[in-house]
């Protein structure tokens, strides 16, 4: 930082640079998946910076309050658990733009569930294979949503203003 100043490095002593250790390392962690119960983080949190997280296969029944802090994750894959709700608003994950909740047993979306900074970020969002009946009329804010897949639910019918998300280009 000196150098790139413009000052003298002359009388600046360096010590010799130390291995990170594996806490150090798991802060930097910007990927992960878990796909067995037995590597489920519970006694430590998640990684900080993570922006992928996927977690499948563990019949998770309840999305973890600890993923809702994840500030940073753009990419969120909770497919093939045994979810029955999900947490009423997930304008906390204000980055998220991929959320993969297919193959779960999911029977309605929360009102608050497209509230807040997730219109503005959410691009693709699969709910296929769920139990799902209505969508609430809220579902059409997402107004950058440009994959919708929810194929294999129990749909009646479809928003009213579903035609209102103008980036939205597949819909299974």
């Amino acid at each position: 930082r000196m150098g790139f100043q413009g000052d003298s490095l002359d009388k600046v002593t360096l010590t010799p640079l130390a291995p990170a250790s594996s806490k150090q390392l798991d802060k930097l962690k910007t990927r992960m998946a878990i796909s067995n119960r037995r590597d489920y983080p519970i006694t430590t949190n998640f990684p900080t910076f993570l922006e992928s997280l996927t977690v499948n296969h563990i019949s998770m029944k309840k999305i973890d309050g600890r993923i809702m802090k994840l500030r940073h994750l753009r990419s969120l894959d909770l497919s093939h658990n045994a979810l029955h709700t999900l947490p009423d608003c997930f304008d906390v994950l204000e980055h998220l733009a991929e959320l993969n909740l297919s193959d779960n047993q999911l029977a309605s979306i929360p009102r608050r569930f497209s509230c807040g900074k997730l219109t503005a970020s959410l691009k693709s969002l699969d709910l296929r294979r769920n139990k799902l009946e209505f969508l609430p009329s809220q579902f059409c804010d997402l107004k950058f949503m440009v994959t919708l897949k929810l194929h294999s639910n129990k749909l009646l019918c479809l928003p009213t203003y579903i035609g209102c998300m103008r980036q939205l280009k597949y819909l299974s």
